[in-house]
């Protein structure tokens, strides 16, 4: 699976996540929370097909790919020294 080409849409609660990831900022037009959502229905409708792995979820359906990936875990900063 590349993912080189398609449509990307990132949910508005991950972006500042997801620009760190990526490396550079995600523009406002990258970011769609009604396409993430209907990408994630998708995905739910073929529970049988889904590759599921720590970083995303995908099915391919029809010769399409879909795919949503997990915004990366945030584990908060804890002082341990007392």
């Amino acid at each position: 699976m590349c993912g080189c080409s398609g449509k990307h849409s990132y949910a508005s609660a991950h972006v500042a996540a997801a620009s760190k990831d990526r490396g550079y900022t995600v523009r406002e037009d990258e970011v769609s929370d009604r396409s993430v959502k209907l990408i994630v229905g998708k995905i739910n409708m073929w529970p049988g097909k889904v590759e599921l792995t720590s970083e995303y979820a995908s099915v391919d359906v029809n010769g399409r790919s879909y795919v949503a990936y997990f915004a990366p875990a945030v584990v908060p900063a804890v002082d341990f020294s007392i």
